[in-house]
């Protein structure tokens, strides 16, 4: 799970093993480009590194620092332009209508994409969304409903058609770190 680090004796060495494979994949889930995914963990990692006989909970201090650096990288991404995304390396779905989705994904604003990669890929209640993307709580619901609402209204091709998109109980995670 991401952020599943437990504080103590462990060293910095030990948290990267444990949280670096998670952290790739969120930040892939809100970037859809993986090379510039491992860059924003790599960063966020050198971050910790920096600070870490100072931080009492690396794991949220980490989470953070990821979603920062996405939010950041995602802004850079969407000024440049299409010729120049090119080159990113992206690992398309092996089902067409997940890989359309895909694609509406990435062209959401990135408040809506954190919150439902947040809610739907991780589990993530709207008190954790509202803490990691430091809005309102009452906030939430709205961006989900918007981000849903544009996935909806630019997959369907027919207006009946719903996507999957449920929340994942916890002990069905696919983050969650297997001891």
């Amino acid at each position: 799970m991401i952020a599943n680090f437990t504080p103590g004796p462990q060293s910095l060495q030990q948290f990267y093993e444990t949280e670096y494979g998670g952290q790739v994949r969120r930040a892939y889930l809100m970037l859809g480009d993986l090379a510039t995914a491992q860059d924003a963990v790599h960063d966020s990692f050198v971050s910790v590194a920096e600070r870490w006989d100072q931080i009492d909970k690396p794991g949220p201090y980490l989470n953070r620092c990821v979603l920062n650096a996405c939010r950041d990288r995602a802004v850079a991404m969407s000024r440049t332009e299409p010729s120049d995304k090119a080159g990113t390396e992206r690992i398309a779905p092996a089902d067409s209508r997940m890989s359309e989705l895909w694609d509406v994904l990435q062209g959401l604003p990135f408040n809506q994409v954190a919150a439902l990669v947040l809610r739907y890929f991780e589990g993530r209640t709207e008190t954790e969304i509202a803490e990691q993307l430091e809005i309102r709580p009452g906030s939430v619901g709205p961006l989900i409903t918007r981000g849903l609402r544009s996935l909806r209204r630019q997959v369907a091709d027919e207006p009946q058609r719903s996507l999957p998109l449920r929340p994942i109980p916890k002990d069905q995670r696919p983050l969650k770190e297997q001891s």
